[in-house]
């Protein structure tokens, strides 16, 4: 979980677990897409740039492009 004062800006990065173990950073936006459940109170940038527009929670879903099988991670953030 994220917590943020409004305002703010952090970047998020998102990687792929093969079923061998092998881990890998998705590069984005080639292979990922960020998406956020309130974009009034949490935008994200197709680079993975979180920016704290006003109070309240949203939930960062990153999912996986080109990629067999597909990847999806989510994360909440709060802005206080």
């Amino acid at each position: 979980d994220i917590s943020l004062p409004v305002g703010a800006t952090t970047y998020v990065s998102a990687f792929a677990v093969t079923n061998q173990n092998y881990s890998f950073k998705l590069a984005a936006p080639s292979q990922v897409t960020f998406t956020s459940s309130a974009s009034a109170v949490a935008s994200i940038t197709t680079a993975g740039k979180i920016v704290a527009l006003t109070s309240g929670s949203t939930t960062i879903t990153a999912t996986s492009i080109g990629i067999t099988p597909s990847y999806t991670a989510t994360i909440k953030v709060t802005v206080r």
